[in-house]
């Protein structure tokens, strides 16, 4: 798939798989929008981008969903999202018995409910478009659980559900909603 020149939205883009992401999309010519909860590693990330001007930093707490129309209206109304990557996300370990509900919660809040609130944001624009790709990082664990992990398995198994029902409810060829990214390095 050619990004050149395509809009693409990185949640999580500050470490790990979203910063690797966001260094692959703007050296394949991407412009990107990097979000993640620290602005200071998001701006050190941009200043590090090929065509570095051209990327847009928008720090977002996913933890917060409620907030998250708001703080993302004006970035959804100056700009076509060709790509949305839904990559934020925290981990949690410990057993099920042991873990407090307020961390199954906040796991909760910014994996599966963080991610569902952007989308929403997202999706009307795409769909009045026609166009469109929204890609949601999981895990195998959102497949199956294992031990000491029983809310972080939880919640990326209620945001593989949700994003399942999402292409299924669309029906469109142009939106795409993908679990993996095998599409940006396909060697």
């Amino acid at each position: 798939m050619n990004i050149n020149n395509k809009t693409i939205w990185i949640t999580g883009a500050s470490s790990g798989i979203g910063e690797a992401l966001a260094i692959e999309c703007a050296r394949q010519g991407a412009i990107l929008i990097l979000s993640a909860r620290n602005k200071e590693k998001l701006q050190l990330l941009k200043s590090q981008l090929v065509n570095s001007d051209q990327h847009r930093v928008l720090p977002l707490d996913l933890s917060e969903p409620e907030n998250l129309a708001t703080q993302v209206a004006a970035t959804i109304e100056s700009n076509t999202i060709d790509i949305l990557i839904n990559n934020g996300g925290i981990s949690q370990r410990g057993s099920a018995r042991n873990t407090n509900l307020s961390v199954q919660r906040q796991v909760m809040e910014v994996n599966y409910f963080g991610t569902i609130a952007l989308t929403q944001c997202v999706l009307p624009k795409m769909l009045a478009a026609k166009t469109g790709m929204i890609v949601t990082v999981s895990s195998v664990a959102g497949k199956i659980g294992g031990q000491s992990m029983s809310g972080y398995s939880a919640s990326k198994h209620a945001i593989i559900g949700y994003m399942d029902c999402l292409r299924a409810e669309r029906k469109l060829q142009w939106l795409t909603c993908i679990n993996d990214l095998s599409w940006l390095c396909p060697n």
